[in-house]
């Protein structure tokens, strides 16, 4: 089945930001060694899935602006999104979002499940080192997140989402 690239138009059957095509340019770019080159047109394709429902999932209720139309199967293109002082054309889609599928491709390839829970987070209820005037304190059960961080996607969706919270001074 072919892959279905999100054009700008708000496609109603869309499943990826960012074509097979435009995947191998970037990876081969930054990741020359990364099996994604060396796999079948169907798992670069799945890769490619696989990353685009991970950002909607992730980031969806996050983004900038609003959806370009209501049938539209992804989350952008999206309207009155201003990105770094500049509105988006709400026909387009930012190289920030590719950028960050194109990460998040490599979080599959690697074998990566980035919604599945993380067994090596344990259940710590309390800890606490001291060496010298240097110490350290861990307490978690039940508080810290059991799910893996990729903080280079976090950092390049960063421009296209909105802030955890505004400060405003008066």
């Amino acid at each position: 089945m072919a892959l279905i690239v999100e054009d700008g138009t708000g496609k109603s059957d869309a499943e990826s930001y960012n074509s097979v095509a435009e995947a191998i340019v970037y990876i081969t770019k930054f990741y020359p060694s990364s099996t994604f080159l060396t796999s079948t047109t169907e798992e670069q394709e799945a890769f490619c899935r696989q990353a685009t429902q991970y950002l909607d999932m992730k980031y969806g209720g996050r983004w900038l602006g609003d959806k370009s139309n209501k049938t539209q199967a992804l989350d952008w293109p999206r309207q009155d999104a201003e990105i770094d002082g500049y509105l988006q054309e709400s026909n387009q889609l930012p190289q920030k979002l590719k950028d960050a599928a194109f990460e998040a491709i490599q979080i599959f390839v690697a074998g990566d499940d980035p919604f599945e829970a993380n067994d090596s987070f344990g259940t710590v209820k309390s800890e606490a080192v001291k060496v010298g005037p240097i110490s350290e304190s861990i307490e978690y059960m039940g508080g810290k997140s059991t799910y893996k961080k990729y903080p280079k996607v976090d950092n390049i969706v960063r421009a296209i989402i909105e802030s955890a919270g505004n400060l405003e001074r008066g």
